[in-house]
């Protein structure tokens, strides 16, 4: 929720579940947070091939697909690392 925020998406936190409202994501002012999970690191960069942004532990995603910045690349994505 507080990283989907930052792309301008409302999203409604309850006790179990997570609601997120249908809008256009934006580019994000802020550096967005991967939280060192992987899951979240490439669901983010999914929605930043769109909007272009930051991301900072990006290196999460090596723990389930150590190729997937490389990958990513090969579907025409400009991806810096470092």
């Amino acid at each position: 929720s507080e990283e989907l925020e930052k792309f301008g998406i409302e999203t409604v936190i309850e006790e179990d579940t997570i609601t997120v409202k249908k809008g256009n994501p934006t580019f994000p002012t802020d550096i967005l947070s991967s939280h060192n999970d992987h899951r979240i690191a490439m669901a983010l960069s999914v929605i930043m091939s769109i909007t272009g942004g930051t991301l900072n532990g990006a290196e999460a995603v090596f723990k389930s697909y150590p190729g997937y910045w490389e990958d990513i690349k090969k579907l025409g994505i400009e991806v810096i690392y470092e």
